[in-house]
């Protein structure tokens, strides 16, 4: 399941995919219709990929997602920022 909030942690949007389906697949067609300029995505590990905080940018929009653990270079995000993800009223 896939699920996109607005900034004040309402749902806006749910995707169901099947099991095995890979969570960033499913984030362009998911966060399309809610990317505005500055506009703050907030995702966790399973959504980054280079590719995605690059189509955020090109749309004037900002990812806070952290990095995996595996990567060779770790980049930054904005930690508190990244602790709101589960707030959802």
């Amino acid at each position: 399941m896939h699920l996109v909030c607005d900034g004040a942690g309402k749902p806006v949007h749910i995707h169901l995919t099947v099991e095995n389906t890979s969570e960033i697949k499913q984030a362009r067609q998911c966060l399309r219709p809610y990317i505005q300029k500055d506009t703050i995505v907030i995702a966790d590990r399973g959504y980054d990929a280079d590719h995605l905080p690059q189509w955020l940018d090109e749309l004037g929009a900002t990812a806070c997602i952290p990095p995996r653990k595996n990567r060779k270079i770790q980049y930054t995000y904005h930690t508190d920022r990244y602790k709101t993800r589960n707030i959802i009223t």
